[in-house]
């Protein structure tokens, strides 16, 4: 475990990378210019020392390496560096002082292909303000290794996430590309669509650089390409896309010359710079000695930040013109400058229309406990196909209403309203019958879950193993006349994180949901006092002197951080939810009243 410095932390890729080192154990300062936060919030980011300074004003004075050196860091990573003079400055000062410093670069180096694919041997024969200077860093710091400066340089690809436009099919930045696609309207490729891009996603480049900081004796002196596996043609990303909205891509193709004359200028000069590199770079050399695996592909990498961006196109051509006067190139491999936050509604790329469907207590469906496996998968096929004929195009089926299970379990017995009798198989998966039907109809399927409800207490006589007030009633709770899987054990988080995991790895799902509330609502007694919840012996336990519901929130943020994280690390792309309250808080705004859901 190091002291890391990261410089340009709330960036695209630092964003990833500063809580990945925090998670591996290393202590991080976070260098950047103050200016905005990281892309996505992250716990780890409160134990990280954050320090502000303007680079380009401090380089400008000489002070900019010396301030990096005054930090006495193990390693220092660089993810803002776009000229040689600025790298030689840096190195300068901390020229033994530093056991590794990582430099990102790009796959830009390398000019035009000669070869597919390509590795880090492939000759620098850059073209482009960007390119060039990319390469003259590259050189300088590779020829520093060789005289003991510990210089490593990772080279990624079109870089990707959520919070900003991925390069489109068309290879530039408008975002009104992928809404066409999306509509199954025309859409015009340059050329004859087997131009290629790269694209990988800033949590792989993270890893990356996680591998080669702990990795230094396998890094040093050395040069790495960082992308997804393989490259996509403008043709298939743009078939791709259309079909995550079940379309069919409706595709034309101009010679480039005539193409450039419909598009904008800036548009043109993009397309242009990202037709000529058609990238294809091997990743093999990251993957032998750093020990790099990209979990993205390109295609998974893009849907990942369709599914979490908000398309301002107006304002994303402002931010990428202002990012091109300053970095004084046409094509930002390490990625546009961040869309401006305004209070205005984005137009949303993909609608989702969605329909609940609660199975507790019967009440979407099954319609009754006594349905035989074929009535009851004709039932769930008739609101399927209602659903379609509406126009919806989400299914979000509850398949954990109460520490059981609406799909085949090791975790939890089979619920009781499929049979009418806790751990009584229904003869079926529903839940795999679900998701094959609700796909069928192009309709994407979501699992709905109820992270620490437990059931009710008419019911604990004919409970089951391995139900939790079987096997663990030391975690049960008894509230009113319902029982519940108190938040505050960390068994119980664990044993829902689990079946979590087994959901996730399991079925083909879309998206995972949990249900609107996590501690009970509150009931009151005879008298009309609210009862509490009986947790005050697990809060005398795990407290630590802090307020009861300031300790309740705390248990929740954790439980949806880690679904949230622990999701996505099976599945990058699935999307993560929970069905909100129906009011924030009572006279917010003035006249609302109601349940206060954060209080209680």
């Amino acid at each position: 475990h190091v002291r890391v410095t990261v410089i340009g932390a709330t960036g695209h890729i630092g964003t990833w990378l500063v809580p990945r080192l925090v998670r591996t154990g290393h202590d991080v300062v976070a260098v950047s210019r103050g200016v905005r936060r990281p892309y996505h919030e992250s716990p780890e980011w409160e134990t990280v020392k954050m320090i502000s300074i303007d680079r380009s004003t401090a380089d400008a004075d000489g002070s900019f390496g010396l301030a990096i050196a005054r930090l006495k860091s193990d390693a220092v990573v660089d993810l803002t560096c776009f000229d040689v003079q600025s790298a030689e400055r840096i190195v300068g000062a901390l020229r033994g002082n530093v056991d590794l410093f990582l430099h990102c670069g790009t796959l830009w180096v390398h000019g035009i292909p000669k070869i597919r694919p390509y590795d880090e041997t492939f000759p620098r024969k850059p073209f482009g303000d960007y390119g060039i200077k990319k390469a003259e860093v590259e050189r300088y710091l590779i020829s520093a290794a060789t005289e003991g400066f510990p210089a490593t340089v990772l080279h990624p690809g079109h870089i990707t996430g959520p919070g900003w436009v991925p390069i489109n099919p068309a290879g530039n930045l408008d975002a009104a590309v992928f809404e066409r696609l999306e509509r199954g309207d025309v859409v015009t490729l340059p050329g004859d669509g087997t131009a290629t891009l790269q694209h990988v996603h800033a949590d792989d480049v993270a890893q990356a650089f996680e591998h080669a900081i702990a990795t230094p004796e396998s890094a040093i002196g050395e040069s790495f390409h960082v992308a997804a596996r393989e490259p996509v043609t403008f043709r298939d990303y743009a078939e791709a896309v259309a079909s995550w909205s079940n379309r069919e891509a409706v595709l034309e193709f101009q010679p480039w010359k005539e193409w450039r004359t419909t598009v904008s200028e800036r548009d043109a000069q993009l397309t242009d710079d990202h037709m000529l590199h058609s990238p294809c770079a091997s990743v093999a050399k990251a993957e032998t000695r750093l020990g790099f695996k990209p979990k993205f592909s390109v295609l998974e990498a893009v849907r990942d930040a369709l599914s979490g961006s908000a398309f301002r196109t107006l304002t994303l051509f402002i931010c990428l013109m202002t990012a091109a006067a300053c970095a004084g190139s046409t094509g930002d491999i390490v990625g546009p400058t961040p869309m401006v936050t305004d209070t205005a509604a984005p137009p949303v790329m993909r609608e989702m229309r969605g329909m609940w469907i609660a199975t507790v207590a019967n009440i979407d469906w099954p319609s009754s406990r006594t349905l035989t496996a074929t009535q009851q998968q004709n039932e769930l096929i008739d609101i399927l196909n209602k659903a379609k004929a509406t126009g919806l195009n989400t299914i979000v089926l509850q398949v954990r209403p109460a520490g059981d299970a609406v799909y085949l379990s090791s975790l939890e017995p089979w619920a009781k309203l499929l049979t009418g009798n806790q751990g009584g198989n229904p003869g079926y998966d529903p839940l795999a019958f679900a998701i094959q039907e609700a796909h069928s109809r192009g309709m994407e399927l979501h699992a709905w879950i109820n992270p620490f409800r437990a059931g009710n207490t008419s019911d604990t006589a004919t409970m089951v193993a391995p139900h939790l007030f079987k096997t663990r009633r030391d975690l049960i709770r008894v509230y009113g006349s319902n029982i519940w899987m108190d938040p505050g054990e960390s068994d119980v988080q664990d044993r829902s994180i689990a079946v979590i995991r087994d959901i996730v790895t399991r079925y083909d799902i879309d998206g995972l949901h949990a249900d609107d509330y996590f501690y009970p609502y509150v009931i009151n007694d005879s008298a009309g006092k609210p009862v509490p919840f009986p947790d005050s012996a697990t809060f005398a336990k795990y407290g630590n002197g802090v307020a009861l519901a300031d300790w309740r929130r705390a248990n929740i943020d954790r439980f949806v951080e880690r679904m949230y994280r622990e999701a996505h690390d099976i599945k990058p792309f699935i999307k993560v939810g929970i069905s909100p309250f129906g009011i924030w808080r009572p006279g917010n705004p003035t006249g609302i009243s109601g349940l206060d859901a954060y209080a209680s």
